[in-house]
């Protein structure tokens, strides 16, 4: 009997040693498992620098990832950098990091046009380009024999000299000459005078007269007052921020441009506040201005005060005058504008000359 009790003892003790045996080994495991499961994640933030703002990239710690492109008016995207690194798609994150977007601005070439000159029997003159809304230079001084050169002139007569303000279209000035030539001249001397019929203008031996051309819009286009507009060449445009005047306080005021910082937003925003108290939401709001999250930047004002930009040679037009004005059912947006054709009446002796219609006649000789 005692025997017996001693095996059911030696038999119980060992079953608790395999239950405890692998009781342990299942809390082993399962601790091993829980840790396999807890992934470290790293946060990859994008400074756009002004550019189009982009959602923050939460990844795996050592992993690589695809970073996004945004975009910036006026700029060409170059790539996120980490100070001067540039960050490659196989970059592997191992921390938390701020990575900047890099820009490169686009030069624009500024608008010119030329000024040619016709210096109406005198030395040839080349012609010049300008910048639009500059004043012209110094202008070339044409010579002819037996003539004293006085001024250019414009196709309608008026005198254009140094620090004029032309509009920005191609244009021809012409010459104006006064005779300080010998009597044997055969062109004029005291016997010799020269005159014209009432309308025309004497240039040389020679009577001129001019009018303005005929325009009319070439047969593919929509006439829209002084407008040619060819509705099937559309452009969206771009869509910016137009100017503001932002009161400041303390009777300042300034004009300054919007910036659109918001993704998707309607909104501008205007003057800058540079006050390092407002450099938070809540200190912001605070004071009446207003908050932009993508930047982290309080401005004094914002409103919605998007306006469309259009390629040069289009005209912006909404869908609603695009209704009115030409009967079609188009979206808004940039439309080509195309130049009137412009016609003489060559039966009358007319010719089509620098944008006008000149008639030339044989002056008398009295």
């Amino acid at each position: 009997m005692k025997k017996i009790r001693t095996i059911i003892s030696l038999f119980l003790l060992l079953t608790c040693v395999i239950t405890l045996t692998a009781c342990g080994n299942e809390e082993k495991k399962e601790e091993k498992e829980q840790k396999e499961e807890v992934k470290e994640e790293i946060v990859i933030t994008l400074d756009t620098d002004g550019g189009e703002p982009v959602q923050n990239i939460k990844i795996e710690k050592g992993k690589t990832t695809t970073l996004p492109e945004t975009k910036k008016d006026g700029y060409t995207f170059e790539g996120w950098y980490l100070e001067d690194k540039k960050i490659s798609d196989d970059y592997v994150f191992e921390a938390d990091v701020t990575l900047k977007a890099k820009w490169t601005k686009i030069e624009v070439k500024p608008k010119t046009f030329t000024v040619s000159f016709d210096s109406n029997g005198g030395s040839k003159v080349k012609s010049i380009t300008v910048e639009c809304n500059s004043k012209l230079p110094t202008l070339p001084t044409p010579t002819k024999d037996f003539y004293v050169f006085v001024s250019w002139a414009d196709k309608h007569g008026k005198v254009i000299g140094k620090g004029a303000l032309l509009a920005c279209e191609n244009v021809t000035l012409y010459a104006n000459w006064e005779y300080d030539g010998p009597v044997a001249n055969p062109e004029q001397n005291d016997t010799k005078t020269y005159t014209c019929p009432e309308g025309y203008y004497l240039d040389g031996t020679k009577c001129k007269t001019t009018k303005e051309p005929t325009r009319t819009c070439p047969g593919d286009t929509k006439v829209d007052g002084s407008l040619c507009i060819r509705i099937s060449d559309y452009v969206q445009g771009t869509r910016t921020c137009g100017k503001k005047t932002v009161h400041y306080g303390g009777g300042h005021t300034e004009e300054v441009q919007g910036v659109k910082v918001e993704a998707g937003t309607t909104f501008c925003y205007y003057g800058e506040v540079k006050d390092s108290y407002e450099n938070n939401q809540a200190n912001c709001t605070s004071r009446g201005h207003k908050w932009a999250n993508s930047l982290s930047k309080c401005f004094v004002d914002m409103d919605q005060n998007y306006i469309t930009e259009c390629p040069l040679d289009y005209q912006y037009y909404t869908s609603a005058q695009i209704l009115e004005k030409f009967g079609g059912h188009n979206n808004g947006g940039c439309y080509k504008k195309v130049a009137k054709n412009e016609t003489c009446d060559t039966a009358n002796g007319y010719v089509l000359t620098a944008g006008s219609c000149v008639k030339t006649i044989d002056a008398t000789l009295k």
